[in-house]
């Protein structure tokens, strides 16, 4: 059993609002996805903590339709898995009105994510706060065309500080708004995906607890802490 809130929570914190579609599920004692976007400049994990899930390795070609199916469901599911010749064919979830099967993919046609290793340490790094998730959301909703926003740290009037930029030198249009930080070793202005970073702050404001961390190396680190649920994401440098 577990409750339809819950595992819609976890496939969010992965699927993006559909970024990424095709993924495996890895269930031992917690469910882990491993995931990375076409163009390389985001990886992620996501682990599901305390579940009563059937174990195994389940292939999800496209979560967006599971998700729609299982937008139907309610409270405590039902969990059971279907194979063929011993792989895992559909899975099933079932509420007290209705009862849902979801096709798989052989799990062996979707890339396994490896681990990603991290530099040893941040040049500066902040708790995420409901604050600074708005600050960023509503900087990207009103200049929705800008694709990229740069950070670097500088001196404020509350001493150093890491400064978000929506839009480029080049661009007329443009949002600044700087967080204070634990550490702050010099970081250049680097250029990162805002939209990325939009739909990851989105699918995680209702974190418990979530840290961010900026790397010299061009990397962006965040990790977040919720319900049964953690999740990690690597936001790599455009290379444009």
């Amino acid at each position: 059993m577990i409750q339809k809130r819950i595992l819609s929570n976890f496939i969010s914190k992965y699927h993006l609002n559909g970024l990424i579609e095709k993924v495996q599920w890895n269930s031992d004692d917690n469910v882990k996805v491993g995931f990375i976007n076409d163009s390389q400049t985001l990886l992620g994990y996501v682990t599901l903590k305390d579940v009563d899930f059937p174990k195994g390795k389940l292939g999800i070609f496209n979560t967006g339709t599971l998700t729609k199916m299982l937008n139907i469901l309610d409270g405590e599911l039902l969990i059971d898995i279907t194979k063929t010749n011993g792989i895992p064919a559909k899975l099933n979830l079932e509420d007290t009105n209705y009862s849902i099967s979801c096709n798989l993919a052989d799990p062996s046609i979707i890339k396994s994510l490896p681990l990603q290793s991290t530099p040893p340490t941040p040049a500066s790094k902040f708790d995420i706060t409901q604050e600074f998730i708005n600050r960023f959301i509503k900087s990207k909703d009103a200049l929705s065309d800008l694709e990229a926003f740069t950070v670097k740290t500088d001196e404020g009037f509350n001493g150093n500080e890491l400064v978000f930029t929506l839009g480029t030198e080049t661009e007329s249009n443009r949002i600044k708004f700087s967080v204070g930080v634990d550490k702050d070793d010099f970081l250049p202005k680097s250029p990162y995906n805002a939209d990325l970073l939009r739909e990851i702050l989105k699918c995680n404001r209702t974190c418990l607890s979530g840290e961010f961390f900026v790397y010299s190396e061009g990397l962006i680190m965040m990790k977040f802490v919720g319900e049964q649920i953690e999740s990690k994401y690597y936001l790599i440098r455009n290379q444009k």
